[in-house]
């Protein structure tokens, strides 16, 4: 079972696409919405029974935009406060970790042991977790405006709490 603290971990890393993702008012905007990032990012699955399904669900819907399943956050629990079980997909392999953190730390790793590409929806979260959490900046990152804004307001605060 997770302690509270972890249990809080699943809810921020739901919150994380609304911080790092632009909200779009436009449909000539092609810019993936907050909704499809949190489904690209992180996938809840209310009842263990469902996960198989749910991830063949997921993955048709891949499929139909042109694209294969990447390492992916999966969380099992009735509410994102309640997790049971955390997991981390890649490919056809699940691999089962302890806690949240864990998991989040297992699946940003594996997309970079296999020069995995970040899914398009969520790809700001994932270069928000690489600077913040890794302080890892590559020559060949993608420069999301949104995402360098909060690192900026983020290191901003840091430096005003060290002051």
């Amino acid at each position: 079972m997770y302690t509270f603290l972890d249990k809080n971990d699943v809810i921020l890393f739901h919150l994380l696409p609304s911080l790092c993702c632009k909200r779009t008012r436009s449909a000539s905007v092609s810019a993936p919405s907050v909704a499809e990032a949190i489904k690209a990012f992180i996938l809840h699955v209310p009842i263990p029974g469902d996960l198989n399904r749910q991830i063949n669900t997921h993955r048709k819907w891949l499929e139909n935009k042109g694209l294969s399943l990447q390492p992916m956050l999966m969380f099992i629990g009735s509410n994102l406060s309640n997790i049971t079980a955390c997991y981390v997909q890649i490919d056809t392999v699940r691999y089962h970790l302890r806690t949240p953190l864990k998991a989040l730390d297992t699946c940003f790793k594996a997309f970079h042991a296999l020069d995995a590409e970040y899914p398009e929806e969520c790809r700001a979260v994932w270069y928000f977790i690489q600077k913040y959490f890794f302080n890892l900046y590559l020559e060949e990152d993608e420069q999301i405006p949104r995402v360098t804004n909060v690192l900026s307001s983020l290191k901003g605060l840091v430096s005003k709490s060290d002051a």
